[in-house]
């Protein structure tokens, strides 16, 4: 999961924080590592692993949380505001990244937000209007792609990778 703030551990430098994930899923220490600086590479961000939480710019700590969401190659990446704290092109930067590190992954994202750009680069969207989710008739395609990618992984190269947000 991706949230609108990072939630760091402050004595772990960006490579630690991402670790973490890993080896509470009982990856060896080695192999977590080589996973860990492999997630900050493919998000950018080889150049500040050795970095602590409180050396990091906000758009390199939202990144960093990336990198920890996708360490463990989920199926599913929920991202709650993930730009929400960054300007426009940083924000379209950040998105660019997790976008590009995604593909050909066949992990299925879906993102909460307000910002209308995100929205407009997801393929699919639902709106929340006063508590109410408003359903769109694409909505059925995604849910169906995304239940042939978690089935067995297979179909998702023929599909691509699902992708919805949710507009708060």
């Amino acid at each position: 999961m991706g949230f609108q703030t990072p939630s760091w551990l402050a004595p772990l430098a960006a490579v630690g924080n991402v670790e973490v994930a890993l080896l509470l899923l009982d990856i060896p220490a080695k192999s977590a590592r080589v996973m860990a600086l492999d997630a900050l590479m493919r998000i950018d961000l080889g150049e500040v692993a050795d970095k602590l939480p409180e050396e990091l710019s906000g758009g390199q700590g939202q990144r960093v949380a990336m990198a920890r969401a996708i360490a463990t190659a989920p199926r599913l990446v929920l991202a709650d505001e993930p730009t929400g704290q960054l300007d426009h092109p940083t924000a379209q930067h950040l998105f660019d990244v997790l976008l590009a590190a995604l593909a050909g992954t066949g992990t299925a994202l879906v993102v909460a937000t307000h910002d209308q750009a995100i929205a407009e680069r997801m393929r699919a969207t639902w709106n929340i209007q006063y508590g109410v989710l408003e359903t769109l008739p694409v909505m059925e395609n995604v849910v169906s792609a995304a239940s042939t990618e978690i089935g067995t992984g297979r179909e998702a190269e023929q599909t691509g990778t699902p992708q919805g947000v949710v507009r708060k």
